[in-house]
């Protein structure tokens, strides 16, 4: 009798302490809603102060859509906040906000109006042509952009395809965790 009374006080102590503990984790491993934003901010850290250093006419930001500037895994359709607040900060500094995405070209309002919905005010969007590869969609967009005569002095993505190629000054990489968070 001793021992089963033991095994369930056990029992009942790991389920408290379970219960207490901070989610670190999602059912499809993925870490919690709250660690991942820690990451995020921590992969910000310094953006506004390296914007405001960076000013200068004809400059953009480049943002990435999905886990990126929405919270797409998280939150469908919700801001990311900590994008959201270098986007506009980029934007009182007279800075232009462009979206480069490797979302299908054809969806240009459908993810314009998702990103007014969420907050944003982007200028321009260019997304991937039919049959390009993600890498090589994003590279022609923000070299298409710089041959418009802006200077892209930020580029914010989680995945290595958001940096491929060059035709930014820094990039700032949010979380992807091995490419699970697409």
């Amino acid at each position: 009798m001793r021992a089963r009374s033991t095994a369930a006080a056990i029992g009942i102590l790991g389920a408290a302490v379970l219960a207490l503990a901070p989610a670190t984790a999602s059912a499809s491993g993925l870490p919690s809603y709250q660690q991942w934003q820690a990451d995020v901010q921590k992969a910000l850290t310094g953006v506004n102060e390296y914007l405001d250093g960076a000013r200068a006419e004809h400059t953009a930001i480049v943002l990435d859509i999905d886990n990126t500037a929405l919270e797409t895994h998280y939150h469908k359709g919700r801001a990311n906040k900590p994008v959201l607040d270098a986007a506009q900060h980029a934007q009182q500094l007279g800075m232009e906000v462009l979206i480069v995405s490797a979302r299908a070209v054809g969806g240009e309002d459908s993810s314009m109006r998702q990103l007014s919905d969420a907050g944003y005010r982007p200028d321009r969007i260019c997304l991937r042509e039919h049959g390009e590869a993600k890498e090589d969609g994003k590279l022609r967009c923000r070299k298409e952009f710089t041959g418009d005569g802006l200077k892209i002095t930020a580029n914010i993505g989680n995945r290595s395809t958001d940096f491929h190629g060059g035709y930014f000054d820094r990039k700032f990489q949010l979380p992807d965790y091995g490419g699970e968070l697409s």
